[in-house]
């Protein structure tokens, strides 16, 4: 194993047999691969974030935050069993809460993961974030995963801050390789079980429980990496550096290709008083989705 090259150990990794859990051999694969020279994005004092979960008629912040640990069984994109974390999304700064919206949709909506053909109603709640204390996420990034993006404008900013990175810092050819093969991990789409997150898992805990940093940041995956970012968050650094400050309960409506989001309610937590949104008529919204009544899509199954 002293003897492995970075390009043999990565090629183990991909050889891997994840539907066993190899929880052990991953672990000392990643160890040997060492601290490379990670990008690391800072999330300042009033960054926000966003977090949305299925259902709505949610009273607890725990309800809207990270998974509990107790209940954390599987491999999600960025945890493992061992550890749970707190996802959400990000877009440039110059967005707005709503707008962030759309990725958020589609990491937590069966009915968006579900296909073009599907039809429903789904109610999603969103939780707004804002860090209070900086928060350091090292940036999985690879220039190569997302070539088509023309309007992230975050993204661009990072590409061309890791492509001065490079230029500038002798990082070596081995922790760019590295960074390529975690970047393509995380950017799975053709997920069929929790262990094909098992690679992208196991370096987030890793990073984060023996590294130091408080979690990760990758392309949205939904979104193609065209709107904004996900991240995962240590659960601990959620409980001392954010604050829920926003939450906004919706309806998601769906008949095939035509989808609709609408607000319903909104509240702020110094009262956790939900204020109602202008309600759209019924007939409108079944005008909008080319359909006579909302019974056609609301007794469809996914």
């Amino acid at each position: 194993m002293n003897m492995a090259t970075t390009e043999e150990i990565l090629s183990r990794l991909s050889k891997l047999d994840l539907s066993s859990y190899p929880f052990t051999e991953v672990q000392e694969l990643i160890r040997f691969l060492g601290k490379s020279c990670f990008l690391v994005f800072t999330l300042h004092y009033g960054k926000t974030l966003t977090r949305a979960r299925l259902g709505c008629a949610y009273t607890q912040i725990s309800e809207l935050s990270y998974l509990p640990q107790n209940k954390n069984k599987e491999c999600q994109r960025a945890s493992t069993p061992n550890k749970t974390m707190f996802y959400g999304t990000l877009v440039p700064q110059a967005e707005q809460f709503i707008a962030t919206r759309a990725i958020a949709i589609g990491e937590c909506s069966k009915l968006q993961r579900s296909g073009i053909n599907t039809k429903g109603i789904e109610k999603i709640t969103f939780g707004k974030w804002t860090v209070v204390k900086d928060i350091n996420l090292v940036v999985v990034l690879d220039e190569e995963v997302y070539t088509d993006v023309s309007e992230n404008l975050l993204l661009i900013e990072l590409k061309k801050t890791y492509s001065d990175f490079i230029s500038t810092v002798d990082i070596g050819d081995n922790a760019k390789k590295i960074a390529n093969f975690f970047a393509k991990e995380f950017a799975k789409v053709d997920v069929k079980s929790d262990y094909d997150y098992f690679l992208s898992s196991m370096f987030t805990e890793i990073i984060t429980n023996e590294y130091g940093y408080d979690g990760v940041m990758y392309p949205s995956v939904r979104t193609n990496g065209q709107w904004g970012f996900n991240v995962a968050i240590k659960p601990e650094i959620v409980d001392n550096n954010m604050i829920l400050d926003t939450v906004l309960e919706s309806t998601l409506y769906k008949n095939g290709d035509k989808s609709l989001l609408l607000d319903d309610k909104i509240s702020g937590l110094s009262t956790w008083k939900f204020i109602d949104t202008p309600e759209l008529p019924q007939k409108e919204i079944c005008n909008r989705l080319q359909i006579n009544d909302l019974t056609e899509i609301s007794n469809s199954t996914i």
